[in-house]
């Protein structure tokens, strides 16, 4: 899965915070960030400050993400924590909107979650996670779990 048609295809403002996120769980390189930050978070940035972005991303991840930490100053773990939510969202969109066969989706959600630090709330999505009781669950009632998963938490972020 390409990140940044991720990013595009589900609205996903590229803010400073997202892009730090994105860069340590390895979402993003640097390179990605500098393409594909938005324009008004550039702009607030005096010349010093974006001459230091474009050469530390050409010295190292670990430099160019000094940097951006500098910009954002501290993240609170809830920050962090809406940050990561609105990527695994976006991750799941995309998967969504894909053209893959519900089997290869269904695949893909589970890479996702393994991604993400198995969520507890996705369980109920993953192809492998034992089912409740003796139900038989087919690929698309899991599908189905997973559209309605994706609308919920898109509701919810949509709130935030």
């Amino acid at each position: 899965m390409e990140i940044m048609k991720t990013s595009l295809q589900n609205n996903i403002r590229l803010t400073w915070q997202m892009a730090y996120v994105a860069l340590i769980k390895n979402f993003l390189s640097a390179e990605d960030v500098l393409n594909y930050i938005e324009p008004s978070e550039l702009s607030g940035l005096d010349a010093d400050t974006i001459s230091s972005l474009y050469s530390t991303a050409e010295e190292s991840k670990e430099a160019f993400l000094k940097t951006v930490k500098k910009i954002i100053g501290d993240i609170s773990e809830e920050d962090m924590r809406k940050c990561i939510e609105k990527w695994s969202l976006a991750y799941l969109k995309d998967i969504y909107l894909s053209d893959q066969s519900i089997r290869e989706k269904l695949h893909q959600i589970a890479n996702v979650w393994a991604m993400f630090d198995y969520p507890e709330d996705w369980k109920n999505i993953i192809y492998y996670m034992p089912v409740t009781g003796n139900e038989m669950t087919s690929e698309l009632t899991l599908y189905r779990d997973f559209e309605e998963f994706v609308n919920r938490q898109d509701e919810i972020m949509t709130r935030e």
